[in-house]
């Protein structure tokens, strides 16, 4: 299946820090209630009949999820924050939401993996074999494993394998922009290079990411803020390497 590269535009979310712990996090964006599942993800151009139904017949919006890098926050007790790009490009290919988020490999595990597992349950291991989930505490590998996770978890939703509620939450969890922003962003941003981010007066950089087939690869209505010194510490980019911390 044929992959576009990102666009120039995206929606850039600032790291929460302030919101580190998995509970902290969860009180922050809010759980996705069952009522509300189709209401919100008609915002991304999703039909589902109910919380757990796919409207038949429908074509349904594409997914494509990556892991770009990965960066520490924090002067006293850094923490390393992943840098996950997001992309739904809408079903008669007309437009594309692009974001980018960060979060914790913890935050990951509790809010999206350990869903993704009761969602599919037995079927679990029919979509992510050969992609198992990183280990505790980010050990070498890490990078790796998330990256095919993600990929299988884009393939599971884009073959509505798993079901609306399931989907909802995933985007609920990574904030994903709705068209309306995504509209609102577009028209008011100047191109940026893919990939690169100004924070704290320096630029970090990584590498472009390919088309997303290739990588093993709510902003909430407030703008994203820079990153200031002294009160983040930003210690910069770290592509494909590990960190024994989640």
């Amino acid at each position: 299946e044929s992959m576009a590269p990102l666009r120039n535009y995206m929606v850039v979310r600032k790291a929460p820090v302030g919101a580190s712990s998995v509970a902290q996090l969860s009180l922050r964006i809010g759980r996705m209630g069952v009522n509300g599942v189709v209401s919100y993800l008609q915002r991304f151009g999703f039909v589902a009949q109910a919380a757990y139904v796919w409207q038949e017949g429908v074509k349904q919006p594409q997914v494509r999820l990556a892991l770009d890098a990965h960066r520490k926050y924090g002067s006293d007790t850094p923490h390393t924050w992943y840098v996950l790009l997001g992309q739904i490009i809408a079903s008669d290919a007309s437009s594309t939401a692009q974001w980018q988020v960060e979060r914790r490999l913890s935050h990951m595990r509790a809010l999206m993996h350990h869903c993704v597992k009761e969602d599919l349950s037995n079927e679990y291991n029919s979509y992510f074999e050969s992609s198992h989930f990183a280990y505790h505490g980010g050990p070498k590998g890490t990078t790796a494993r998330i990256s095919a996770w993600l990929a299988a978890l884009s393939k599971a939703i884009n073959v509505k394998a798993v079901s609306p509620f399931l989907v909802a939450s995933v985007l609920n969890f990574l904030e994903a922009p709705s068209r309306e922003q995504t509209a609102e962003q577009t028209s008011e941003s100047k191109p940026i290079t893919p990939l690169q981010k100004q924070t704290a007066g320096q630029t970090l950089e990584s590498e472009p990411i390919a088309p997303l087939h290739e990588q093993a690869a709510r902003q909430t209505l407030e703008e994203s803020e820079a990153i200031h010194a002294g009160s983040v510490n930003a210690t910069g980019i770290k592509q494909h390497e590990e960190e024994e911390d989640e």
